[in-house]
């Protein structure tokens, strides 16, 4: 961090929230941004959109407002708001995946004038 030429108190918050971000990558992030894809490709985006906005507009804006302000986390609290965001949207999406729900939608292909449809 040298080349940055950081105070040690901000080296020292960098690397709490870089590694909290590693880990937090590696525990939940897969989850909660690769399922959302899988729903997609079978045809259900509008659930993961409606998911991610309301997700972010409550626990990663609004907590990240109250973490930081209210309770005096600063920056760690904004960090801590994303990974609750995280979080909550990994569980709603593996709830929802294990349900099977996605996998009752049917996909329509339309090439050269060819309408294809896909079922279970």
């Amino acid at each position: 961090m040298k080349i940055y030429n950081l105070s040690q108190d901000i080296t020292k918050l960098v690397c709490i929230i870089v590694i909290s971000h590693g880990v937090m990558m590696i525990l939940i992030w897969t989850s909660g941004y690769m399922l959302p894809v899988v729903f997609r490709s079978a045809g259900d985006a509008r659930f993961p959109m409606a998911i991610s906005t309301f997700s972010m507009i409550v626990f990663r804006i609004v907590f990240a407002y109250i973490f930081s302000l209210y309770f005096g986390m600063g920056m760690i609290g904004t960090w801590v708001a994303m990974y609750i965001d995280w979080i909550v949207k990994t569980i709603i999406y593996e709830v929802r995946y294990r349900k099977g729900i996605c996998m009752k939608y049917k996909i329509v292909l339309v090439t050269a004038g060819t309408i294809l449809f896909f079922t279970n």
